[in-house]
């Protein structure tokens, strides 16, 4: 895993100074609209800024699909030219800190100010306007460095001044973004012929290419829903053509099925399946809700296989989730001796808000007993609510 963290200041509905670390089990959970996906969305700008290929604009607000909006009004709290600042912190030691400003006359968004720290040398850049010509100011130096010298988020004249070598800069975040609505299984695919996949997507439709590239994670992807699903297991079946199809088993039936006429859960979760048992890449893999149209109960054993991919395959997970069984589930994991996560390996961040309704993050820690510290009152307790709800008013019809 490359990148360690990610601090914003001023994003979308958080006021305030935010900093998210990366653990290989990381979790973000909240209320409907509280700005949880406006975190996970953050992760695709970021790989597009730190790709290197940006060349016109500092920051794109549609990355690979995931949109963030349509201006920089829309990801900027409450509108302000001016606040909206991002930093990240990579595993080398490299930290990267941009803050931008909206040039609203020439309908622009530029970096108002950038500092970048290796191996304990710092330099920093602030903008400055001289002869209607903007150009960046080295403090402590004077030296001057032109806009032009900025790649998105990276500067590469001042890197190599730190003396940081180009493999730990560009590329230095990967990121595998999944939806939370899959695409439905079709009853036959056209094989794309693609070299390599290193994403499944946004919609997942690169994970069947996938699958009919590798006979391993075929037979890794089966033996997972034959665990999980009451003995069905997967099947690819090639076609004239380049056409395939996903087909599934059920134990002791002598037929294979469709995937397309299975129950909407099987097709949903293959694409977060396939990429859990793909190999380490250094990809953060940001899935949100993986537990849409699922069984409860199914909640458990995908928590399950997040906790052991993320140690047996080295992989990063940060996951948005509404289910309160994921999270019991990675808990039971810590707890779980078999199970190589510990508690050191998972972090919770829930995304509360102010009285004035802006949002912050509160980080949750779990024990080695998988206890979690300063869980918010109320949050996942509503099964209890309803008991206490019908337990009264059947009182209340006993009395009547």
């Amino acid at each position: 895993m490359c990148l360690k963290s990610i601090s914003f200041s001023s994003y979308k509905r958080f006021a305030g100074s935010e900093k998210i670390e990366l653990a290989p089990v990381t979790i973000l959970v909240g209320k409907n609209s509280s700005g949880k996906s406006s975190v996970l969305k953050l992760l695709p700008m970021l790989e597009t800024s730190f790709s290197g290929l940006l060349k016109k604009s500092v920051i794109k607000f549609d990355n690979d699909g995931v949109t963030l909006g349509s201006s920089f009004s829309d990801i900027a709290y409450n509108g302000n030219s001016l606040g909206l600042s991002f930093c990240v912190e990579f595993e080398s030691g490299l930290v990267i800190r941009v803050s931008l400003l909206s040039m609203k006359a020439e309908g622009d968004v530029i970096i108002n100010e950038y500092s970048a720290s290796y191996q304990g040398r710092e330099i920093l850049l602030r903008l400055k306007k001289q002869n209607d010509t903007y150009l960046y100011i080295c403090e402590g130096t004077g030296k001057e460095y032109s806009v032009d010298s900025f790649a998105g988020f990276i500067n590469s004249q001042v890197l190599e001044e730190l003396k940081c070598p180009k493999a730990l800069w560009f590329g230095g975040v990967k990121v595998d973004y999944i939806g939370p609505f899959r695409q439905s299984p079709m009853r036959a695919y056209s094989y794309r012929g693609m070299e390599s996949y290193e994403k499944v997507g946004l919609n997942g439709s690169a994970a069947y290419d996938i699958l009919y590239d590798s006979v391993e994670l075929q037979e890794k992807v089966s033996a997972w829903y034959a665990d999980n699903f009451s003995g069905t297991r997967m099947d690819i079946k090639s076609l004239d053509k380049g056409m395939y199809q996903v087909r599934m088993q059920k134990r002791g039936i002598p037929f294979f099925v469709n995937i397309a006429d299975e129950g909407q859960g099987m097709g949903q979760v293959l694409p977060i399946v396939v990429r859990c048992f793909m190999p380490d890449d250094n990809t953060v893999i940001a899935v949100e809700q993986p537990e849409l149209h699922l069984h409860p109960a199914a909640h458990l054993n995908l928590a399950k296989l997040f906790a052991c991919t993320a140690k047996e395959l080295n992989h990063c997970y940060l996951i948005e989730t509404h289910s309160e069984n994921l999270l019991l589930g990675i808990r039971e994991a810590v707890v779980d001796r078999e199970n190589p996560l510990t508690e050191k390996d998972v972090l919770i961040y829930f995304v509360d808000e102010d009285e004035d309704g802006s949002a912050y993050l509160r980080r949750i820690e779990i024990n080695s007993e998988g206890d979690l510290s300063d869980w918010p009152t109320g949050v996942f307790n509503e099964s209890y609510e309803i008991l206490n709800e019908i337990k009264n008013k059947a009182s209340k019809n006993k009395v009547e």
